[in-house]
């Protein structure tokens, strides 16, 4: 078995080597300056998150900082079973394209859990990229350079691609698919369909719920294009994304789990399955189904989305603690966030509406469901990945007054 783990290394380096002349297409296409700094930023990316797979790995922390990381394994070597034909009548604890292309690889080359963290690697240093093409067409290509940095620096992105669990290809795709979308209200691209579409399907085969909310942001969206008549750009559209969903869902879930994501009463149940049984739970009793309970909730929900992990609760547990300096940059980014998000919306750039949807709704979905702290920590970094934008926005903004302000004093 160690010529095929060797073997199965060698395909991921040769991956690696693909997304690095992939990323080198990208870079070729815009200025030469933005090229080498988004060069260097992707190396680096790809650097910090190979230094802390590596240290992981060494120390064994891989199912302290992420305990899914067991459950991806588990349920990677059942669909591994499943498909040698060793497992019978029972299936895995969870299914996602994320354990199935797993199950494939564990059924060809064998245990080798740890190369799931090397794709990670490898995948999570083209956010930082992916998110510049995002952020350019709303700030330019040089405010846009902040986004990329604080994409490649954010302790939390670092860590989430650096363990074997899926949250690195959701946030590629998700930035890739919002990136894709937004172009599409400005100018009608099939190619841009295309990778939206794919981005789509690939997100709801890995958590149905993100596929679903980027697939509807694409839609609403796409009702303020100019260049496509509406009812033939909406239909296109609507098959495209409905086509992505429906492939996803069937292939790799099955319609029935895709249901079950959605309706209050399969949010409060599972909103109280994540609250039930852990040491950062929150709020447990509280049933969203009920419109009362919600209504009363709702505040409190919102103000631990925001600003939660607190910093009086660090000593809590190691991931608490090693969140607390990225928290305490969060809670400073926000007035850029608000001041950006106010600017943008007034100066409605072509995509605001994609990014603002998406963005929304990404948000309300995790602030109604989340009842544990470390889980919405975790998945918060799908929001703040598109915050991103504004933050960057903002922070032109105010950096650009203050500079003023020095000028004229």
């Amino acid at each position: 078995m160690d010529e095929w783990n060797t073997f199965a290394w060698g395909l991921a380096g040769l991956g690696a080597l693909g997304a690095a002349a992939l990323g080198g297409a990208l870079l070729r296409a815009i200025a030469p300056a933005h090229a080498r700094f988004l060069a260097g930023v992707t190396l680096g990316a790809f650097l910090v998150r190979l230094a802390a797979f590596w240290m992981i790995g060494f120390f064994g922390l891989e199912t302290t900082l992420a305990p899914d990381t067991r459950t991806m394994y588990t349920s990677a070597l059942a669909e591994g079973e499943m498909i040698v034909g060793e497992r019978f009548g029972q299936n895995p604890h969870y299914r996602s394209i994320y354990t199935q292309g797993l199950g494939w690889a564990q059924a060809v080359f064998g245990e080798f859990f740890s190369l799931a963290g090397f794709i990670n690697v490898v995948l999570g240093s083209l956010v930082p990229l992916a998110s510049w093409f995002l952020a350019r067409s709303f700030v330019g290509d040089r405010t846009a350079r902040v986004v990329a940095l604080l994409a490649m620096a954010a302790p939390s992105l670092v860590l989430w691609s650096a363990v074997g669990v899926r949250d690195a290809p959701i946030h590629l795709c998700l930035v890739v698919g919002v990136a894709a979308a937004c172009r599409l209200e400005s100018r009608s691209r099939l190619l841009m369909l295309a990778i939206a579409c794919l981005a789509v399907g690939i997100l709801t085969g890995l958590r149905p719920h993100v596929g679903v909310v980027v697939g509807l942001g694409l839609i609403a969206g796409a009702m303020h294009r100019p260049s496509l008549p509406r009812f033939a750009g909406l239909a296109l559209l609507i098959v495209g994304v409905g086509f992505a969903i429906a492939a996803a869902g069937q292939g790799f879930l099955g319609y029935e789990h895709i249901a079950q994501e959605w309706g209050l009463d399969a949010l409060a149940k599972k909103r109280m399955d994540l609250a039930t049984g852990g040491d950062s739970s929150y709020m447990a009793h509280v049933n969203i189904a009920n419109p009362a309970e919600l209504l009363h909730f709702l505040p409190l929900a919102i103000f631990y989305f925001f600003f939660s992990p607190f910093p009086w609760e660090a000593t809590s547990s190691s991931l608490a603690l090693m969140s607390l300096p990225e928290s305490l940059c969060w809670y400073a980014l926000l007035p850029a966030f608000a001041v950006g998000t106010a600017a943008l919306l007034r100066s409605r750039p072509p995509g605001i509406a994609t990014l603002a949807i998406v963005t929304l709704c990404l948000g309300g979905v995790y602030t109604l469901l989340e009842g544990n702290v470390g889980t919405l920590y975790r998945h918060r970094v799908q929001f703040q990945l598109l915050a991103l934008v504004p933050i960057a926005a903002g922070l032109e903004r105010l950096l650009r007054r203050r500079l003023s302000f020095f000028r004229t004093s």
